[in-house]
C-alpha cells in the first residue's frame, strides 16, 4: 500500500513542477525575446515482482510482473520558435530569426540573447543600457568595409565621429542624347590644305604698307595655332600688286594682283540641316534664293541718311576665333547698283558665339552715297555689336550716315546637352564641373567640353559615338570616357575625373534615341568631410551612419551566434543564456537575417498554456486522490483490529 502513496506523492511533485513552468511562461508572456519552456514527464523505477520467462516445450513465454514506483520530470525544454515581431520605430532595435542569438559581453564573459533592445551609451558603446553589456561584432575600416572573418570586438561609435573626405575619380552620366538634333561638322586640315580669303584691298594703299589679320587654326590634339597673314602693298599707288606672307615676316612672299573690278562676295549660309546653301543677289538689290539666308528686307534704292536695313540669317556656332563671314547687298549709287559688303568676324573663344562687324566695304561709283573709308561707328557709341547663339540681336551699325539694323541676325546652334555636378578634391573642397555635349556633323558623334568652377577645362577622350541603333560604342568601357583634370585648392593635388557612361552591370547608361536630350549627372564617388548625425541598422545587421555631408557609410556590423543544441543553453537571467556542456560550441555567423526597428516578442501561446494548466491541474488532483485513497485503505487495515 505504501507504493501507491509514494507514486501519488511523486505525481504531485511532477505536476507541481509542470505548473511552475506554466506559471513562468504566463508571467513572461510580454517579455522581449522570451522562449517558452515545456516540462516532460517520465516514469521512474519499477519494482519487478516476477521476471519474464521464455517459452519452453509446450509452454509459452511469460511477461515480467512489475509495479511502477511513480513519475519524475524527464526534461524541461526551451522552445526556440520565433515570437511575434513588433515594430518599435527605434532604428537601433534589432530582431533576428531562426535559432540565432546576439552576442553580448562584459569584457570577460559572453552572453547570448534574443532581446535586441539596444542603444548607444554616453561613450558610444552599442549594447544593453540596462545591464551595460556590449554588443559584439566587427568595426568597419576608414572606407566602410567590414572584415567579417576577423576577431569580434565590442561595437563603439562615439558621438561626433567624422568621415574623412574622398577625392572624386568619376562622375556617373545617364539617360539620352537626342538623335534628332542638329550637328555641326568640324574638321582638321591636312598638309597643302588651301585657305580662301575674301575681301577688298584698297588700290590706293601706299607702297610697303602691310594689312595683317590673324586666322585661328587647330592641331589634331585641339591645341590652338594662330596664323598671322600679312598683305603687303608692293606696287605703286593705283596699281593692284601685293605680296602675302604668314607669321612675323612681312618681306618677300607670294605676289598677286587684285582684279580691277572686284567681284561681289557670295555668302554660304548654314541651312540648319548639316549643309550650306548659297545666297544670290538679284538686280533689285534684294537677296533671294535661300529661305534661311541673310535677307535685305529694305530696298536701299529708297534709303535716305540713317535709313535702316534689317538683316536676318544664320551664323555657324562652331566657328573658331578669327573666322570670317561676309555678305553682300546691292545699294543704289548714282542710279547704279553696286555691291556693299559687310564682314562679321568671330572675336574670341572665351565668349561663345560672339561676332563683331569688323569691316564694311563699298565699291565706289559716282552718286550720292559717300565713299566708305572703313570708319564704323556703333549706336550707342559704347556698345559692341555681338551675335549670340539662339538670340535675336539689337545692334545698329552706322557707316557714313547709312544705318544698318543687324537686329535680325541670329545664329544656328548645334544640339547640346548639359550636365553639372560637384566633385571633391583630397581636402574635401567642392568644385563645380559642367559638361556640355555638342553634336557634330558626323552621324552619332558628340564632342564633350567642360568647365571647372566657371573656367574652361581641357577634356581628353572628348568624343563619344553611338551606332545606328543608338547604342554607345565609344568609349567601350567605364574607364575610357571623357576625362578632365581638376585643380585642387591650396594644399590639395590636382586630380583627374572621368565621365562614366556605364551602369554597374557594364551596360551603357547613355543612349542616342529620338526625342529631347535629357542627361543627368547622377553621382560622383567623392565627397567632402562630414560629421556623424545619426545611426540606423539595416537588414544585414550593419550599422549605417548618416553624416552632415549627406553621405552614408557602414560603421559596424552585428555578429550572431548559433549552437548545435540551443536547447542546451543555460539561462542566466535577464533574458541571457550562457554556454553549457551540452549546448555545443558557439559558432559566429555574419549572414543572418535581421529586422531593424523591431523587437521579437515572447513566443508564449496563452491558449496553449491555459490548456496545459487545466491538464496539469487535473493531473495534480488525480494524484492527490491516489494519496487520499491509499490513506483510507491503510485506515481500513488499521481498523481490522478493534
Amino acid at each position: 500500500m505504501m507504493r501507491s502513496i509514494f507514486s501519488g506523492v511523486s505525481g504531485l511533485k511532477a505536476h507541481q513542477i509542470a505548473m511552475d513552468s506554466i506559471g513562468n511562461n504566463i508571467a513572461n508572456v510580454n517579455t522581449t525575446g522570451y522562449k517558452a519552456s515545456r516540462v516532460n514527464f517520465q516514469d521512474i523505477l519499477s519494482q519487478t515482482m516476477q521476471g519474464a520467462g521464455a517459452a519452453q516445450g509446450n509452454r509459452g513465454g511469460t511477461n515480467p510482473l512489475q509495479v511502477g514506483l511513480g513519475v519524475g520530470v524527464a526534461s524541461i525544454d526551451t522552445i526556440f520558435t520565433d515570437g511575434i515581431y513588433q515594430s518599435t520605430g527605434k532604428m537601433t532595435d534589432l530582431a533576428v530569426t531562426g535559432k540565432n542569438l546576439f552576442i553580448l559581453s562584459d569584457g570577460t564573459q559572453e552572453y547570448y540573447t534574443r532581446a535586441g533592445n539596444f542603444d548607444f551609451d554616453g561613450s558610444g558603446n552599442y549594447g544593453v543600457t540596462g545591464t551595460g553589456l556590449k554588443v559584439m561584432g566587427w568595426m568597419a575600416d576608414a572606407s566602410g568595409e567590414i572584415n567579417a572573418t576577423g576577431s569580434l570586438t565590442a561595437i563603439q561609435i562615439p558621438e561626433g565621429t567624422s568621415m574623412p573626405p574622398q577625392v572624386s575619380t568619376k562622375i556617373d552620366i545617364e539617360n539620352n542624347l537626342s538623335a534628332d538634333g542638329y550637328g555641326i561638322a568640324a574638321g582638321i586640315a591636312t598638309a597643302d590644305t588651301k585657305m580662301n580669303f575674301e575681301g577688298t584691298l584698297n588700290a590706293d594703299t601706299a607702297v610697303g604698307e602691310v594689312v595683317s589679320f590673324q586666322v585661328q587654326t587647330y592641331l589634331a590634339s585641339g591645341a590652338k595655332v594662330p596664323v598671322t597673314v600679312n598683305f603687303k602693298k608692293t606696287g605703286e599707288p593705283g596699281t593692284n600688286t601685293w605680296s602675302v606672307t604668314t607669321g612675323d615676316s612681312t618681306t618677300g612672299g607670294q605676289s598677286f594682283t587684285v582684279g580691277t573690278t572686284p567681284s561681289p562676295i557670295t555668302l554660304s549660309i548654314d541651312n540648319g540641316k548639316g549643309g550650306t546653301m548659297p545666297v544670290t543677289v538679284d538686280t533689285t538689290g534684294i537677296i533671294a534664293g535661300a529661305t534661311d539666308a541673310l535677307k535685305g528686307e529694305t530696298d536701299l534704292s529708297t534709303a535716305t541718311d540713317d535709313s535702316g536695313i534689317k538683316l536676318s540669317g544664320v551664323l555657324p556656332a562652331d566657328a573658331q576665333e578669327g573666322a570670317v563671314v561676309e555678305t553682300t547687298i546691292q545699294v543704289i549709287d548714282g542710279g547704279q547698283r553696286v555691291p556693299y559688303t559687310i564682314t562679321l568676324t568671330k572675336t574670341n573663344n572665351t565668349t561663345e558665339n560672339e561676332w563683331k562687324v569688323t569691316k564694311a566695304t563699298y565699291t565706289d561709283a559716282s552718286g550720292t552715297v559717300n565713299d566708305v573709308t572703313g570708319t564704323i561707328t556703333v549706336t550707342p557709341a559704347t556698345a559692341t555689336p555681338t551675335y549670340i547663339v539662339g538670340g535675336v540681336n539689337t545692334s545698329t551699325i552706322k557707316v557714313d550716315g547709312l544705318s544698318l539694323d543687324m537686329s535680325g541676325i541670329t545664329s544656328k546652334t548645334a544640339d547640346t546637352a548639359n550636365a553639372a555636378l560637384k566633385v571633391y578634391d583630397s581636402l574635401g573642397a567642392a568644385h563645380k564641373v559642367e559638361y556640355t555635349y555638342t553634336k557634330t556633323g558626323v552621324p552619332g558623334e558628340w564632342i564633350v567640353s567642360a568647365t571647372v568652377d566657371g573656367k574652361k577645362a581641357d577634356v581628353t577622350n572628348d568624343k563619344i559615338a553611338f551606332n545606328s541603333k543608338g547604342v554607345l560604342i565609344s568609349p567601350a568601357s567605364a574607364n575610357g570616357g571623357p576625362q578632365i583634370t581638376v585643380p585642387g585648392i591650396a594644399g590639395a593635388t590636382n586630380f583627374p575625373v572621368t565621365m562614366n557612361l556605364f551602369k554597374e552591370d557594364g551596360t551603357p547608361a547613355l543612349t542616342q534615341h529620338s526625342g529631347k536630350s535629357t542627361i543627368f549627372a547622377t553621382k560622383t564617388d567623392g565627397y567632402a568631410a562630414g560629421t556623424l548625425k545619426n545611426v540606423v541598422a539595416n537588414t544585414s545587421g550593419e550599422l549605417i551612419g548618416t553624416f552632415s555631408n549627406e553621405r552614408t557609410m557602414t560603421l559596424a556590423k552585428v555578429a550572431l551566434a548559433t549552437f548545435s543544441n540551443p536547447g542546451g543553453l543555460e539561462k542566466s537571467g535577464q533574458n541571457y543564456y550562457v554556454k553549457s556542456a551540452n549546448s555545443g560550441e558557439r559558432r559566429v555567423i555574419s549572414d543572418g537575417a535581421f529586422k531593424p526597428g523591431s523587437l521579437e516578442g515572447s513566443n508564449v501561446d496563452l491558449a496553449e498554456q491555459f490548456s496545459n494548466m487545466i491538464i496539469t491541474q487535473r493531473g495534480f488532483q488525480a494524484n492527490s486522490k491516489d494519496v487520499t485513497t491509499s490513506d483510507e485503505m491503510l485506515e481500513i487495515i488499521a481498523n481490522l483490529k478493534r
